[in-house]
C-alpha cells in the first residue's frame, strides 16, 4: 500500500516546482525554489511599476493634491534597485550549481532588500503625512509590500520556522525604525486639524503587525518544510531512494531507485 501511494506524493510534490530528482537532492530542489521566488519578486514589482504610473497617469495625483512632494528619482532608483536584485538572484539560480550556503543567503536576501526598499519608502513618506492623511495609504501599502514578500518566501522557499521567523523578526525592526522616522511630522500636520500618532506609537504599531506576519509565516514554514521531509522519507525504501516510476501492473509497481 506505501508504494502504490508513492507515485501520488511525488506528483504533489511536482507541482511545487521539483523534479522527482529533487526529491532527494535538497540542494537542487533549494535552487529551483529560490529561482522561483526572484522570479515571482520580479514580477510583483513590475506589476507595482505600472500600477503607480497608472495611478500617476489617471488619477494625476500631483494635480488633486498640490502640497505633497513626491521624487519621482527616488521612487524610480527604488524600484530599478529591486528589480535588479532579483533579476540578479533570478538569473543566478536558473541555471548553474549553487551552494545551499549561497542559495540560503540569496533568497533571505531577496527579503530583506524588499523589506529595506519599501521601509525607505515609508522615511521618506513625510511629505505625504505633511500634506494630509492620504499619507497613510502611502505607508500601510508599503507595510503591506513587506508582508507580501515575507508570505511569499515562506510559500515557496524551503525554510525552517526559525529561519522564517528570523528574516520577519528583522523585517518589523526595520519597518518599525522607518515608520518612527517618517511620521515624526505629527507637529506640522496638528495644524491641518487632523492628528498622527506619536512616532514612538506608529513605530510599534506597525512593527509588531509585520512581526504577526512573521509568526504566521513561521508556522507555514514548519508545515510545508516538514511535508517535505515526510515525502523523502516515504520515498525510501530500505538502503535505496526511489526516483522516477517506470511502469505499473496487477502484481506492484516498477520504480527506478538509487
Amino acid at each position: 500500500m506505501a508504494i502504490e501511494l508513492r507515485p501520488a506524493l511525488r506528483s504533489r510534490i511536482g507541482s511545487w516546482g521539483g523534479s522527482s530528482t529533487d526529491l532527494v537532492d535538497l540542494r537542487a530542489f533549494l535552487q529551483r525554489r529560490v529561482s522561483l521566488y526572484a522570479k515571482v519578486l520580479l514580477f510583483v514589482v513590475t506589476a507595482f511599476v505600472l500600477l503607480d504610473v497608472a495611478a500617476a497617469f489617471f488619477l494625476m495625483v500631483a494635480e488633486r493634491y498640490p502640497d505633497v512632494q513626491v521624487d519621482p528619482w527616488w521612487w524610480s532608483a527604488g524600484y530599478a534597485g529591486l528589480m535588479s536584485i532579483f533579476a540578479a538572484a533570478w538569473l543566478a539560480t536558473y541555471r548553474g550549481r549553487r551552494g545551499t550556503t549561497s542559495l540560503v543567503l540569496i533568497e533571505m536576501g531577496c527579503a530583506l532588500a524588499a523589506s529595506a526598499t519599501c521601509a525607505m519608502g515609508i522615511a521618506s513618506a513625510r511629505s505625504w503625512l505633511a500634506a494630509e492623511p492620504l499619507g497613510l495609504l502611502a505607508v500601510f501599502g508599503l507595510v503591506m509590500c513587506v508582508v507580501l514578500a515575507l508570505v511569499l518566501r515562506a510559500a515557496i522557499v524551503p525554510s525552517s520556522a526559525t529561519r522564517t521567523f528570523l528574516v520577519g523578526v528583522v523585517a518589523a525592526l526595520v519597518v518599525g525604525c522607518a515608520t518612527f522616522v517618517g511620521i515624526d511630522v505629527q507637529g506640522a500636520v496638528e495644524a491641518d486639524g487632523w492628528h498622527l500618532p506619536s512616532p514612538w506609537e506608529g513605530g510599534i504599531i506597525l512593527g509588531l503587525w509585520v512581526l504577526v506576519f512573521a509568526l504566521i509565516t513561521a508556522v507555514n514554514s514548519r508545515v510545508i518544510y516538514g511535508l517535505q521531509s515526510r515525502v523523502r522519507e516515504a520515498m525510501r525504501v530500505g538502503q535505496y531512494t526511489l526516483e522516477d516510476k517506470l511502469g505499473a501492473g496487477g502484481m506492484g509497481v516498477v520504480f527506478k531507485a538509487r
